[in-house]
């Protein structure tokens, strides 16, 4: 199998994937979704899936854009930030459970500076460095120090200096901006990289390095870049060898991927 171009258009500037479907911003700020629709996570007014790329609404300010489980949110130029279509457990943050066919905006904060969706969740962080998360938590992935699902966005912890933020299936991980990578969530492989099997109801930190330039969540692993070294190192699930490091050994703290 080899790679086929999408459309003809030849400005995209990012993209993102999911379950079945996907999103794309082009150079003028248009925001395009393709492939399933049937909880409208394309954002076109209908639930009807989609071969071809299909423009979400009019607007030419879409800065960046998410793909969850079934639902999508992407933040504007103005710093306002919107999402919709499935919304079963408060993922679009709109206060509801109702699906949205149609961009929904999320509070009325226009500072967001970026988002990231999950499975039936997300998280955003504001321009001040503050952390908001909403929609399940079953597995503590809100970090809000609880079990239940919000379907507002609800601050997490005091800290105002995240820098970026990474959503996944049932755990999270994120970064402040003296470099120290936090996880929290689902713990059962080692995801959390804390060196234990304990799920985390609150962000813990990731070993003591102040180096993390970049980090990932995937699905029961985590993986992520250190500035000193410029190395990738990996944690949590590795049945597979999503790890790296050459064997099929779970890892609860951060390993060093080879080579």
């Amino acid at each position: 199998m080899s790679p086929v171009q999408v459309g003809w258009a030849s400005d995209w500037t990012s993209i993102t994937a999911s379950f079945g479907f996907s999103c794309g911003l082009r150079a003028g700020g248009q925001l395009w979704c393709w492939g399933t629709n049937g909880d409208g996570q394309l954002g076109d007014g209908t639930t009807v899936n989609r071969a071809n790329p299909v423009r979400v609404g009019s607007d030419s300010d879409w800065s960046s854009v998410s793909a969850g489980s079934n639902f999508t949110c992407g933040a504007r130029a103005g710093g306002q930030l919107w999402c919709w279509g499935g919304n079963n457990q408060g993922q679009l943050g709109d206060g509801t459970t109702v699906n949205r066919a149609n961009p929904v905006r999320v509070g009325s904060d226009s500072d967001w500076s970026s988002v990231s969706a999950g499975t039936n969740y997300a998280c955003g962080v504001r321009a001040g460095g503050q952390l908001w998360c909403w929609g399940d938590n079953f597995y503590a992935q809100l970090g809000d120090g609880t079990t239940a699902d919000r379907l507002a966005p609800t601050r997490i912890g005091a800290a105002a200096d995240w820098s970026a933020i990474a959503t996944s299936s049932t755990h999270t991980c994120g970064l402040r901006s003296g470099g120290q990578a936090w996880c929290w969530g689902s713990n059962s492989n080692g995801e959390l990289g804390d060196g234990t099997n304990i799920d985390r109801q609150v962000p813990v930190q990731v070993g003591s390095a102040s180096d993390w330039s970049t980090v990932s969540s995937g699905y029961g692993h985590s993986c992520g870049v250190r500035t000193g070294s410029t190395t990738a190192w990996c944690w949590g699930r590795n049945n597979h060898g999503q790890l790296g490091d050459g064997t099929n050994v779970d890892r609860l703290i951060p390993v060093l991927s080879a080579p």
